[in-house]
């Protein structure tokens, strides 16, 4: 084919074009650096340097195209490229256009399908590492329940009763008998206190003693938790006083059931508005409030260790204050 008043081959051609493709991308990504170059820290690794020069938002109303055109035009090219040295290897240098084509479109699928998927990893990622939010009772009853059932299940039936530093249950609240008050699905609730009755017998049941389930509560002592149902009802003094026997029989039958092994309810004046769950290698973050017969809950759930390590001291700190 005529070009320029050369005869030139169609694969001498697509390559040609690819090269051409990867030197756009390459010369709109250096406009990207000499554009942003003010907000780029060179003094980050390779790995954070390249990701910025790729993915770089200089402010809210930063343009995507010339990232995409970068991209497509990089990548695109690159495929062809790499897809016309495979052939050649292969085919020698009988290699056909559609070969080198098809080649090209295996590569190009290839190459974007691996940025999709890990894109997509990264954002798992992300909503791993800040966690799920939270904004129902009834949710939150749900969760702790799924992961307090898979923590028995783990600590009696994989590892029969031996614990191991994941088997803990440390909560942190004003009062704990969640969902006695918040008209959600009475299973939900019932389920709730009979696995915090399963979790005492599970510290019961540990054959080490000196590596027991963790199983602890910090809660507010009677006058706390009276002030606690007189917001919620009011002046209805006799639910209130059923709700405080209804929380103290369930502690004392928490210290009965775990035959005082370890002290398991931990009783305080006052209880930190933000307060928290630790299941497991679970986190669950809340905050009560009750007021016109209503509760009101902010929470989140957060699945990481580092999270588990920071709440864990907390706790112990919150136990000795």
């Amino acid at each position: 084919m005529p070009l320029f008043g050369h005869a030139y081959s169609p694969e001498q051609i697509l390559n040609f074009a690819a090269g051409a493709l990867v030197l756009l991308g390459l010369g709109t990504y250096s406009f990207i650096i000499l554009r942003n170059r003010h907000h780029f820290d060179l003094k980050n690794n390779t790995r954070e340097l390249v990701g910025e020069v790729f993915a770089h938002v200089d402010h809210s109303r930063g343009s995507a195209l010339p990232h995409i055109i970068a991209g497509i035009s990089f990548i695109g090219g690159l495929a062809i490229l790499l897809a016309s040295a495979v052939a050649i290897l292969i085919f020698g240098d009988s290699a056909s256009l559609n070969v080198r084509l098809a080649l090209a479109s295996i590569s190009i699928g290839i190459l974007f399908s691996s940025i999709s998927l890990w894109t997509l990893w990264q954002t798992r990622r992300i909503t791993f590492g800040y966690g799920t939010t939270i904004t129902e009772m009834e949710d939150l009853v749900r969760h702790l329940n799924i992961e307090i059932d898979k923590l028995i299940a783990s600590f009696r039936d994989v590892h029969k009763s031996h614990a191991q530093p994941y088997h803990r249950f440390l909560l942190v609240t004003t009062q704990p008998l969640f969902g006695s008050l918040t008209p959600i699905r009475k299973e939900l609730s019932e389920h709730f206190q009979s696995n915090l009755r399963k979790l005492a017998t599970c510290q019961r049941d540990t054959i080490d003693p000196e590596s027991p389930f963790s199983f602890q509560i910090v809660c507010g002592d009677q006058p706390l938790i009276n002030e606690f149902h007189r917001e919620y009802f009011g002046k209805n003094d006799n639910e209130i006083n059923r709700m405080n026997d209804v929380v103290e029989s369930l502690l004392a039958d928490l210290e009965r059931d775990s035959l005082d092994t370890h002290t398991v309810v931990i009783r305080k004046a006052s209880i930190p508005p933000v307060q928290f769950a630790i299941v497991g290698n679970s986190v669950f973050t809340f905050s009560l409030q009750t007021a016109d017969a209503t509760t009101v809950i902010d929470g989140s759930r957060h699945a990481d260790i580092r999270h588990v390590a920071a709440y864990r001291r907390t706790f112990e700190f919150l136990k000795e204050i």
